[in-house]
């Protein structure tokens, strides 16, 4: 069961989106006000909580809306650091409470894959060096070979079903070869590798969720 407490309703972060950012385009926001990392925070603040409860139950609409919220931070370029102190300014509790320790660990933990993930396949952001060194260096060690094996196996035509944790931890391509064995990590490690690898996976969904349609495209040079 769930620590939390309060639940946020999807489509108010949404209009959230829609009122405060260029995230959602919006035909009647005119003129649209300037995303400062301020903003950032309080959409990941919004769309955590939320994320947490749903990803249990496999529906993954609010995670894809956290993950929106860190590429826009990205995008922006701001930093981790300055991400983690906008978010421990923020007013708003959605949780209905302070975040316990391991609950901001954890979203900390999910803003960097993103920034990893967004990083692995070149994503553009306005200050892409100091963006891309600002995710913390153990995080960076433990996770980033593990990222690239899920952007690879994405590339290669995986799935979100047919990507198997097992698989990524054992080593070879895009592998974490040292990576504990499964009888040696604790159910809430193998529970945070799990999310971990549904998160990129969807970080790289968005991606494509945002490219034009093939018929929008520039035709094929002969």
């Amino acid at each position: 069961a769930s620590a939390f407490t309060a639940r946020p309703h999807a489509r108010c972060f949404s209009g959230c989106l829609q009122r405060r950012c260029h995230i959602v385009a919006s035909a009647n926001q005119e003129p649209k006000p300037e995303l400062t990392t301020a903003k950032v925070a309080e959409l990941l603040e919004v769309s955590f909580v939320r994320a947490c409860m749903d990803v249990s139950s496999g529906y993954v609409d609010t995670l894809k809306l956290f993950i929106v919220a860190s590429k826009a931070g990205y995008e922006i370029g701001a930093t981790i650091p300055a991400l983690s102190l906008a978010l421990s300014m923020c007013e708003t509790q959605t949780a209905g409470r302070p975040l316990m320790e391991e609950e901001v660990d954890l979203r900390a933990l999910w803003i960097a894959l993103v920034y990893l993930t967004l990083e692995a396949v070149g994503h553009p952001t306005s200050h892409a060096a100091e963006v891309g060194v600002t995710v913390p260096g153990d995080q960076r060690v433990k996770f980033e070979p593990f990222v690239r094996g899920v952007v690879s196996r994405k590339q290669r035509g995986f799935t979100l079903q047919s990507l198997k944790l097992e698989e990524l931890l054992s080593g070879g391509d895009g592998g974490v070869g040292d990576a504990p064995d499964a009888a040696e990590r604790t159910p809430l490690e193998t529970a945070v590798l799990s999310q971990s690898m549904r998160l990129i996976f969807l970080t790289l969904t968005v991606l494509d969720e945002e490219l034009p349609p093939p018929s929008a495209r520039e035709p094929p040079k002969p």
